[in-house]
Parts: structure tokens; C-alpha cells; sequence
């Protein structure tokens, strides 16, 4: 299918609008902050130029862009971590996004390709890895776009929250990529550019740019995520969703009866077409083709 057309179907989906829901490093409720939704649409605008440029079917990488994200779970990280130990068979956000892009699929009848499937289980693999250097040429691309758009719209809402300032970036990341990180995306787009040999095969960002990158994600790690609880699991977002579980359908919230709860939601955590509701709260459960899915009301897709 005409990857244009099946980008057009997917934004207008429930499971994409749903990506707006889920914040990046903020919530502070103005509606400004990034969203696994806005990372979407920027990494597929930025794949669809770089491509472009590149040679590569520009279409079917923004195509791989707006995608790769649908299985993306709130809290971030540490709750992949967590919900990935309570599931029978493992979770993460990438097995759980082709579960809902093929779910999708039955749905509206449509065929997104394996290569857009494959880009999706593997967007999460790390750039200096030799994994990383044997993956086809698209997916890549959407490797060093999902990454590069994560540091950089991090870093423009910290700077707007007053968390940090220009002042503070590391003097890596301003030599290599500028002051101004609402100017990086163009320039990195002209390093990979310059750096890059796609007809060898050869896709890279120059040596001092993949270190500013991965150096200043680290400090992003280090001086907001972690010091502000900016997208971290706290241990009391899950103790009130097993409070929930366990007080519910006439149960006391006794120790068995949270054993019980976490088996539950567990189980439910590791349904192929499950849709983890915002606040991990199931106030609804449907029951598709022998699957449960939670979700905050509404279709899955």
C-alpha cells in the first residue's frame, strides 16, 4: 500500500491520538510540553527530509516515524522496566506497538508491511551498537531520528520550564550542536548529510556530533529526569493502581487480595492487544478476539 495513504489512516486513529496523551519529560498541564505525539510527528518530518535528501523512500521512513512510537506506555522507562517483570512474557513498547499497528491493520483492513513492523521492534536499538550498523538503511534513519528528537525537544522544554539554562548545557553539546538546540534539527540533518554515504551502504553522524548527542542525553538524565522525577515511575503510581485492583469487586485490599491484583493486572499486561490506559488505572475492559485490552474508554484503535 501507498505508504502516503497508510500515514494518513494511521494519524487519524485513536492508538496515534492517543501518543498526545502520553508526556515526554514534562506534565505541567499547559499543553506546550512534549508528547510521544509531538515525537512522532517530528520524527517523521524530520525522516521525510533527511531521506529525501539521503535518496531513501522518504515516504515510507516518515511512514516508520509517525509509527514507531504506538506501543508507547506512560511513565517512560523505569515502568517499561516494571511492567516488563510483571508480564508473563516480557513487555516493551516496541513488541506492544506492532501488536497495536497489526490490531490496527484487522480493523481498518489495511497492511502497513513488514519493513515498517521491523522498524518499529527495532527503533530502540542503541546507535553505537554493531547491531545497530547491520540494520537496513531506513530503519537507521529512524534510529538516529528518534533519538536525536528526543535530546533535543527535552532540552527546549527544560530550558522553558526554568530548569535549567543556556548557561548550564555542557560545553560538548554547545560546541558540537550550537546554543540554540531549536536550531539543531536542521544542523543535524546537514551532518548526517555530510557524513553519510548511503550508496556504500553508510549512514552516520560525524564523530563529535554522535558524542554531543549521547553526552547530552546523559547530562538530560542526570541533571533533569532524574533530579525533577521528569517521565519516572514513582513506587506510589503503581501502589494506587494495585489499591484499585484490590478494592474492587467487593475485595478489602488484604495482602491476598492484592496477590490477586497484581496477577491480574499482570495478565492483562500481557495481552498481545492490550492498550495500557494514562494513568495505569483500568476503568475499562474489552475483550477482542479472546484478548483483553485496558484502556481509558473508548476503541483501542
Amino acid at each position: 500500500m501507498d505508504p502516503r495513504f497508510l500515514a494518513a489512516q494511521l494519524v487519524n486513529s485513536a492508538a496515534f491520538r492517543r501518543l498526545f496523551l502520553r508526556t515526554q519529560a514534562f506534565a505541567d498541564g499547559s499543553g506546550t510540553v512534549s508528547t510521544a505525539g509531538t515525537h512522532s510527528l517530528e520524527a517523521g518530518e524530520w525522516l521525510h527530509l533527511t531521506a529525501d535528501r539521503l535518496g531513501l523512500d522518504s515516504e515510507l521512513c516518515r511512514l516508520m516515524g509517525l509509527s514507531h512510537d504506538l506501543g508507547k506506555n506512560p511513565y517512560g522507562h523505569r515502568a517499561e522496566e516494571v511492567l516488563h517483570q510483571w508480564a508473563n512474557s516480557g513487555f516493551t513498547h516496541a513488541d506492544h506497538g506492532v501488536a497495536v499497528l497489526e490490531l490496527l491493520e484487522v480493523d481498518l483492513g489495511l497492511d502497513f508491511g513488514d519493513e515498517v513492523k521491523w522498524a518499529i521492534r527495532r527503533h530502540s536499538t542503541p546507535l553505537n551498537s554493531d547491531e545497530f550498523r547491520l540494520l537496513p538503511l531506513a530503519e537507521q534513519l529512524l534510529g538516529f531520528a528518534d533519538k536525536s528528537r528526543h535530546v533535543t525537544s527535552d532540552t527546549i522544554d527544560a530550558l522553558a520550564a526554568g530548569v535549567i539554562f543556556h548557561r548550564d548545557l555542557p560545553e560538548q553539546t554547545v560546541k558540537a550542536l550550537g546554543l540554540v538546540p531549536t536550531d539543531w534539527s536542521t544542523f543535524l540533518s546537514d551532518d548526517l548529510l555530510a557524513s553519510s554515504d548511503p550508496k556504500a551502504g553508510i549512514l552516520r553522524f560525524s564523530d563529535s556530533v554522535l558524542a554531543a548527542l549521547i553526552g547530552q542525553k546523559r547530562w538530560l538524565v542526570e541533571n533533569v529526569y532524574q533530579l525533577h522525577g521528569c517521565g519516572y515511575l514513582e513506587k506510589g503510581d503503581f501502589e494506587s493502581v494495585l489499591d484499585y485492583l484490590s478494592h474492587r469487586d467487593g475485595r478489602s485490599g488484604t495482602s491476598e487480595d492484592k496477590l490477586q491484583a497484581v496477577g491480574e493486572f499482570a495478565d492483562l499486561i500481557d495481552s498481545d492487544v492490550m492498550g495500557i490506559a494514562d494513568m495505569l488505572v483500568p476503568e475499562y475492559v474489552d475483550v477482542r478476539d479472546g484478548k483483553s485490552s485496558v484502556h481509558i474508554g473508548g476503541d483501542l484503535v
